[in-house]
């Protein structure tokens, strides 16, 4: 992760992370995988930690609003710091194509297990009706989705995405 936040994840090499572990280039290929096996090990691993701040937010609150709210919140402000995210919105934005992919077009695979894990904390730690539990799966995936879109392209303030993200959570589940 250092390595892609000093020089950017079009730069980074095998050889040159190899070199920075003390490592041949082969040993790097035989304990990781290939460029694209590491993109997707390390949007897996940034992935545990804001799902972690998620469930740590909406275990926390009083009720679904302000639990997804705070939740949002806390994912914008994490986004806005890390530097994985960082290199994703600035291919984004006209620097190469490298990570774009695992949040645009190959998205569904980090859709999926975080609307999971939403749907999850959601279902575990507030009352729904019968009939917003048989939608949990795809209300989650929205509000997921409208986050992620956020991240990529805010559309106002963080208070205002995480207001609008709550907004939607509520009129799809309570």
């Amino acid at each position: 992760m250092a390595m892609v936040a000093e020089s950017g994840w079009e730069s980074l090499t095998m050889a040159s992370l190899g070199a920075r572990a003390g490592v041949s280039r082969q040993s790097v290929y035989n304990e990781v995988g290939t460029k694209a096996d590491l993109a997707e090990a390390l949007v897996a691993q940034e992935l545990a930690t804001f799902l972690a701040a998620v469930a740590e937010e909406l275990a926390g609150a009083a009720d679904l609003g302000s639990g997804v709210r705070a939740a949002t919140l806390r994912v914008y402000s994490m986004a806005e710091d890390n530097p994985l995210l960082r290199e994703i919105v600035s291919t984004a934005h006209g620097a190469g194509q490298g990570l774009l992919p695992l949040l645009t077009t190959q998205a569904q695979p980090l859709i999926g297990a975080a609307a999971a894990a939403v749907a999850h904390g959601i279902e575990s730690d507030f009352p729904l009706p019968v009939h917003a539990r048989a939608r949990l799966g795809e209300a989650s995936d929205t509000v997921v989705r409208l986050v992620l879109s956020n991240i990529m392209q805010p559309g106002g303030s963080p208070e205002e995405m995480a207001d609008s993200a709550a907004w939607v959570a509520v009129r799809l589940l309570g």
